[in-house]
């Protein structure tokens, strides 16, 4: 018996969004946990001033580090996004030209249409 693995119903939502979508979620998202790493670095090292256990301090600090880092990663995700937006932008506007200025001069001559990057 073959079993068939099905994409989570949260994958299939985001795979439907559209880049502005999912440029707007991933810069949210990340401003997010970026602000709460900050939080959470600042907090450790003022509890490291209180006399707190050492590991415990040591631990926050490193989960503060990366919930930074990793907001940082996902709104750099979310820069990618934007970038694919404007790529689409100008190929679309760059293939309108081109219909316009052959259609202009050459009547009965073949088209050369550029297509968009893929995804």
């Amino acid at each position: 018996m073959i079993v068939k693995y099905k994409k989570a119903p949260g994958q299939r939502m985001i795979k439907r969004l559209s880049l502005r979508q999912k440029s707007w979620l991933h810069a949210s998202g990340g401003a997010i946990l970026f602000s709460i790493g900050q939080c959470l670095f600042a907090v450790s090292w003022f509890k490291l001033f209180d006399g707190y256990h050492a590991p415990t301090w040591i631990f926050m600090i490193i989960l503060g580090l990366v919930l930074t880092l990793t907001g940082l990663l996902i709104m750099g995700k979310a820069l990618v996004f934007s970038s694919h937006i404007k790529a689409r932008k100008y190929f679309k506007k760059r293939q309108n030209s081109l219909i316009k200025k052959s259609s202009q001069h050459l009547e009965n001559a073949k088209l050369k249409i550029e297509r968009t990057p893929k995804k």
